[in-house]
Formats: C-alpha cells, structure tokens, sequence
C-alpha cells in the first residue's frame, strides 16, 4: 500500500493548522529503485517520478493527489 507523506506546506501558520495546505507529497511503499512526489502544478498535481535514479517526465496533471496516487497505486502497488 502507498502512502503520502507531506514535506512542503503553504499557508498562514504552523504546520497543523487547518489552513496549511500540503504543496507537494513524498510517496512510501514503492518498490526499491522506484521514487516519487506528487507535487502542485499549475492546475493541479503531478507526479514526479525516478527510477533506478532516472527521472521520467511528468506526462500529465491530475485534479487531487490522490488521484495521482491511485495511478501509482495501478501502476506499482502490487510490486511494493
């Protein structure tokens, strides 16, 4: 199972107030040589993804991260 671990906030205050909002993702549970963030773009999320230390261009942007992290869910969980 993937999970998401923010590491970059935006917003009025501390990190746990509820008007932080988390600005990119660094994703858990991929299989080894695989690494991934999901990040804010423009008009949505991208995931930003490097295998065996090699990155692989973004190819579109998602509505939710967790719409992005369901295609790495399709593409990786059962591998993790």
């Amino acid at each position: 199972m993937l999970t998401l671990k923010p590491y970059v906030f935006s917003g009025s205050g501390p990190q746990h107030d509820a008007d932080v909002k988390a600005g990119a993702y660094q994703v858990e549970g991929l299989p080894r040589g695989v690494e991934a963030n999901i990040v804010r773009a423009p008009r949505g999320w991208q995931i930003r993804l490097k295998k065996d230390g090699v990155p692989v261009d973004p190819e579109r942007e998602y509505a939710t991260e967790k719409e992005a992290l369901s295609v790495l869910e399709k593409e990786f969980g059962s591998l993790a």
